[in-house]
């Protein structure tokens, strides 16, 4: 994932001290201005709430990353590949030919990806901007 949300850190943070909460995700992007949290309550395994902020909806980035790498079968690290020139650098899956595409920066595409094959097949994972929380089905995180 994390060659697909650019500028992008996570961690995990167990037993916060927080009521109702066993373990929680946190991602946010380095200039500070959007964040996630992915609060679990330790009883089910399959539902979670979600509390996001800022221009960037990073858990609605973080689904689309997640399912394009499960639509290209979980590939491990030893599948993925890097190539540097003088103006840049690309990631890229199997072959040079098939890039990863990049999901969410701002300055560049939509805050919510398309549906398009570069993303999966008619993926809507896109929310609408308000910055309250939801509750959600609690993907594996391979």
């Amino acid at each position: 994932m994390g060659m697909q949300l650019r500028d992008v850190w996570w961690t995990w943070h167990d037993n916060p001290d927080v009521e109702g909460v066993a373990s929680r995700l946190w991602l946010a992007t380095t200039d500070t201005t959007s964040w996630a949290a992915v609060d679990w309550d330790g009883t089910s395994e399959d539902r979670f709430t979600v509390w996001q902020h800022g221009p960037r909806r990073l858990w609605n980035e973080a689904e689309i990353a997640y399912a394009w790498w499960t639509m290209h079968d979980r590939p491990g690290p030893e599948r993925f590949g890097l190539t540097v020139t003088a103006t840049g650098e690309s990631t890229w899956l199997d072959d040079s030919d098939q890039p990863v595409p990049l999901i969410g920066r701002p300055q560049d595409r939509p805050v919510c990806a398309p549906n398009s094959v570069a993303y999966g097949r008619g993926l809507t994972s896109c929310s609408p901007g308000h910055p309250g929380s939801r509750s959600r089905r609690r993907p594996s995180l391979g």
